[in-house]
């Protein structure tokens, strides 16, 4: 029994632990490759039609997805790895992430990744990946370019980002010490006085 970080006076049995690890490489060749792998294990013997003997500590699911770019976020190739499937029938939809090539991460990604992959056309957990993966895409590329370009050329980037968060809000201390430029008026609202 594992006790919670969270409550310490709660025991706890794991039932079910999903890990998502992803990575941003910059390439020898001027692209980026974002790779993304999923891995889920149960806390109990579980077993599927496909797979009768699947022991505590071992994959249900193990996969990979690689999302190779270019410097503005359009997707070059896609690379895809199943190996361990809950079902035999799951690595026949691996090549449909292929869809993605020519498409661009940023606004409108989530519809594409509805449109393209929505039910049974893709893989849950594949489709599960490629939100994350744009946050990664956006933190590896965008650094990158930024880092490679002078403050002014990177401006346009600097500029997307204000009010994309809480702690990038235009009005807010960070942009005002980052891109003083940038920063909003701060505006203090009012409650509304009630008699």
């Amino acid at each position: 029994m594992a006790v919670s970080s969270v409550n310490k006076h709660v025991e706890r049995k794991l039932s079910h632990h999903r890990s998502i690890d992803i990575v941003g490489y910059q390439r020898s060749d001027g692209l980026y490759d974002i790779e993304a792998k999923l891995i889920d294990v149960k806390g109990i013997d579980i077993t599927t039609p496909d797979r009768p003997d699947i022991p505590v500590g071992e994959s249900l699911h193990d996969m990979t997805l690689c999302l190779t770019l270019d410097t503005t976020m359009k997707i070059i190739d896609v690379n895809t790895s199943m190996d361990a499937t809950p079902y035999n029938t799951c690595p026949e939809v691996a090549d449909a992430y292929k869809a993605l090539i020519g498409e661009r991460i940023g606004g409108g990604w989530t519809k594409t990744i509805k449109i393209l992959f929505g039910g049974i056309k893709g893989c849950t957990h594949l489709r599960e990946l490629l939100g994350p993966i744009a946050t990664v895409a956006f933190q590896t590329v965008v650094d990158e370019e930024c880092r490679t370009k002078d403050y002014q050329e990177s401006m346009g980037v600097f500029k997307a980002m204000v009010n994309g968060c809480y702690g990038l809000k235009g009005d807010g201390v960070n942009v005002a010490r980052l891109w003083p430029e940038l920063a909003e008026p701060f505006t203090e609202i009012s409650p509304e006085i009630t008699e």
